[in-house]
């Protein structure tokens, strides 16, 4: 109420002159008090913008970290992605090697075994050899045997020939005869082992050319297995490289793994302190919002502008200098103030002065807005003043609040 309402009101029992007197001096009052008031609530409204503009410039540097850091995460993920496709090459080249090395081995477990046939039939064929052998030998001391008996017969003969000779002089024709026919049979004796001693010898010569083979072959099976050694030991080199390059790989995975570890904690350090960057500024521009409404409320109560108009228009364009935009909708039977912004859906009750049946109806549009559209909307309450019954049960009506008020707190 202004000094002249006031007056006039305690002056309608006064003198007329006197009381018109003392309106012209109240009317200077209330025109020299509005110039004052419209001097401080211009330098107090130029330390608002500041005070805006400042928070805009802290979203801005926020927002363009946010970008570059999400660009640094994509490039991280398509080195990520290099990395395991080149692993995946490296890994199929070695299992093509391990196979080529296994079918490799395999083969030389076959040629083994081959070589191990052979080896067991040439032993077979020796011992078939050094039974042969065997029985020639036997076979030539038998014969040997049967000429000396025979040798020891004829010298006995030959004794007992002699002594007829000497005693029986008139048998010696038939001695003769017997003798000639005896040297005859004799004879005949050593043609027949002269042509078993040539059988002999020849046997002899065919045993020693098949040991003379079964030798060579046995040379050629030593020298195979030298060669089959040899391979076995180049193989067993090519694995023991295999194996040193699979461990230089594993210990390669290995750096590779610390590494994006490393890169990963730095990253996850980055997002936290962007996380408290973003923090930090939403503190800043609720703090800045609570020292806007603070000002307007100072404002109102001592110059008297805080009607409900004038407080919602001072509302809408402090938020949109914040770039949010706030528009009127439908909801509950009702209007309602709404601000969408990244996602993020605000019912919003602008008042000067909070009742109960204000609180009501923001609850019953917020609940037909989520029947709506779907979204559960957060809820906002811009008050110049909250009374403490209206406070209590906001409290304990169970839904959050965001409340921004000269007298009450945020929740």
């Amino acid at each position: 109420m202004s000094v002249a309402t006031e007056m006039l009101r305690k002056l309608q029992g006064v003198d007329p002159k006197l009381s018109e007197l003392l309106l012209s001096i109240a009317e200077e009052v209330d025109k020299q008090r509005e110039a004052w008031a419209a001097t401080i609530i211009q330098r107090e409204f130029g330390e608002l913008r500041q005070t805006v503009l400042d928070l805009t410039l802290a979203q801005k540097q926020t927002d363009e970290r946010i970008g570059q850091l999400t660009v640094r995460i994509a490039e991280l993920t398509e080195a990520q992605t290099r990395t395991d496709e080149r692993l995946a090459a490296l890994q199929k080249r070695t299992d093509e090697r391990f196979a080529e090395l296994a079918e490799a081995q395999k083969r030389t477990d076959e040629r083994f075994a081959e070589l191990a046939e052979a080896q067991k039939r040439a032993d077979e064929r020796i011992a078939e050899l050094t039974e042969a052998q065997k029985r020639t030998d036997e076979r030539l001391a038998a014969l040997q045997k049967r000429t000396d008996e025979r040798f020891a017969e004829l010298a006995e003969a030959q004794k007992r020939a002699d002594e007829r000779i000497a005693e029986l002089t008139e048998a010696q024709k038939r001695a003769d005869e017997r003798l000639a026919a005896l040297q005859k049979r004799t004879d005949e004796g050593f043609a027949e082992l002269a042509e078993a001693q040539k059988r002999t010898d020849e046997r002899i010569a065919e045993l020693t050319e098949a040991q003379k083979r079964a030798d060579e072959r046995i040379a050629e099976l030593t020298e195979a297995q030298k060669r089959t050694e040899e391979r076995v030991a180049e193989l067993i080199e090519a694995q023991k490289r295999t194996e040193e390059r699979v461990a230089e790989l594993i210990e390669a995975q290995k750096r590779t793994d610390e590494r994006l570890t490393a890169l990963q904690k730095r990253t996850d350090e980055r997002l936290d302190a962007l996380t408290r960057a973003q923090e930090k500024t939403e503190r800043m521009m609720h703090e800045g919002f609570q020292k806007v409404f603070d000002k307007i409320a100072a404002l109102g109560s001592r110059w008297g502008i805080q009607t409900e108009d004038v407080f919602r228009r001072t509302i809408e364009a402090l938020l949109s200098r914040q770039g949010l935009q706030v528009q009127r909708g439908y909801h509950g039977q009702r209007e309602v103030d709404v601000v969408v912004r990244n996602g993020h859906h605000l019912l919003l009750e602008i008042t000067s002065f909070l009742r109960q049946r204000d609180v009501d109806k923001l609850l019953a549009s917020a609940q037909a807005y989520e029947e709506e559209t779907g979204y559960r909307p957060q809820l906002m309450i811009a008050a110049s003043y909250i009374p403490p019954s209206v406070m209590r049960r906001l409290l304990a009506c169970g839904r959050e609040f965001e409340l921004v008020s000269h007298e009450g707190e945020d929740e």
